[in-house]
């Protein structure tokens, strides 16, 4: 394990200055050094709505609410939505038996089911306008209109969250896209935590190297993680329930010390999901490419809650190098010498970290 010392900018919704910095730094131009597009970034594009209603799907409308479970979390593939938390130890007044929070449209539009068990709620999906609500009790009829802010189900309990994901057309392809992006629906939204590169780390398979020898293909893995500043209702016997997100965006500059000479790899970013084939989004990055196998994702709410165990949050283990064909370092394409790997990680409101080691590549 390499010796990793960090920089940080805070910046969130209210630091316009830093946003701009963040985005002219990460994203535009958003092309790799070998200019091809940064995985899963979708720059200065106009999602469209059918209405400007902001807010959020779960009462109180206008105000923010937890997010437990982020975009591209580690679950059996890439998670294409956000898991909106909700305290199913406080059901709302007039909730049906074994339901607990009322769900509200953020879009208007029609209403679709696309699945519908009718004996098991947990499985249910109802769709409106851009948007699709998993775990959702249903309270309207399919193919009927629906308003902005209209009342459209109910929260099953024992999930503690309803699933919002969101999709675009991109190229004519239906593409999931972040919940959480910048001018997007759910509104307020602030987080003044930056990102934290806690460790980055080397192996040739299954074998750890010393950062002083590197040499052939290496793994270059950094765990990564963004806290989040509002934490809603997850205090005093819930705060279990708390877990940090995936980081948004992830870039790596590798500086040779001897002349400086420096070359940037924009690793991806998380306006869409990375397993799109779409060529304005990159080429796929394959999920276990993108993630060392020592990533897991936080424990489900229930199990928290009721069987208590030590640790339920999860963990981000990042491959530097991720692409479609592989996720490895060729060291052999740079002089033997010593580098410094300067690695920013950012969050979606503007904060960013980044964490530098240096290592000696000796082929």
């Amino acid at each position: 394990m390499a010796t990793v010392t960090h920089i940080s900018a805070r910046g969130g919704l209210f630091a316009p200055l830093l946003v701009l910095a963040l985005i002219l730094a990460l994203a535009a131009p958003s092309k790799t050094a070998a200019g091809t597009p940064t995985p899963g970034a979708l720059v200065r594009f106009p999602y469209g709505y059918a209405d400007s209603w902001t807010g959020w799907p779960v009462a109180p409308l206008h105000k923010q609410h937890p997010v437990r479970g982020s975009f591209l979390d580690p679950r059996a593939g890439y998670h294409f939505g956000i898991d909106i938390s909700v305290d199913d130890s406080a059901p709302e007044q007039g909730a049906p038996s074994g339901r607990t929070h009322r769900v509200y449209a953020v879009e208007g539009g029609t209403a679709a089911f696309v699945h519908d068990a009718p004996r098991r709620c947990m499985g249910r999906r109802l769709t409106v306008g851009h948007f699709a609500y998993w775990h959702v009790d249903p309270v309207v009829a399919p193919g009927e209109r629906i308003r902005p802010g209209q009342v459209i189900g109910w929260t099953c309990r024992h999930a503690w969250h309803v699933h919002l994901s969101e999709w675009t057309r991109i190229g004519g392809q239906l593409v999931w896209v972040n919940p959480l992006h910048q001018g997007g629906k759910l509104r307020p939204y602030n987080d003044q935590a930056a990102p934290v590169v806690h460790e980055v780390r080397f192996f040739a398979g299954p074998a750890e190297l010393t950062a002083e020898r590197l040499s052939g293909q290496v793994d270059v893995r950094a765990r990564i993680s963004d806290p989040q500043s509002f934490r809603g209702w997850m205090t005093g016997s819930l705060a279990p329930l708390y877990a940090d997100h995936h980081p948004y965006a992830l870039s790596v500059r590798i500086t040779r010390l001897a002349d400086g000479r420096t070359w940037l790899r924009r690793v991806f970013r998380a306006d869409a999901t990375l397993s799109t084939g779409v060529p304005a989004l990159g080429t796929p990055v394959p999920y276990r490419h993108h993630y060392a196998p020592t990533s897991y994702a936080n424990l489900r709410a229930a199990v928290c809650v009721f069987e208590k165990p030590p640790d339920c949050t999860g963990q981000y283990w990042l491959r530097l190098f991720a692409n479609r064909s592989g996720f490895t370092w060729d060291t052999r394409t740079f002089r033997n010498g010593r580098y410094r790997l300067a690695v920013t990680a950012a969050d979606i409101a503007g904060n960013r970290t980044t964490g530098a080691v240096e290592v000696a590549i000796r082929n």
